[in-house]
């Protein structure tokens, strides 16, 4: 029993995190439109493929950036 509610809780978690970053990239690809429309397939499945870092990352950089290159700079 312990297991299952332990096993529940994780799950959870995951979810509450796996949609917190879902909703992140999800913001990040609405700027990005908006800013250098029209926005490549490629970048936005790249973003959505992405680690909470690199989103977050990205995010930062689109307050400065004048082309999607210096977004997604190495």
């Amino acid at each position: 029993a312990e297991g299952r509610v332990e096993g529940r809780v994780e799950g959870r978690v995951e979810g509450r995190v796996e949609g917190r970053v879902e909703g992140e990239a999800t913001l990040l690809v609405r700027q990005l439109s908006r800013r250098f429309h029209p926005l490549p397939n490629e970048i936005t499945e790249r973003i959505y493929a992405a680690d909470p870092n690199a989103i977050g990352m990205w995010a930062d950089r689109i307050l400065d950036a004048r082309s999607l290159d210096e977004v997604f700079v190495e």
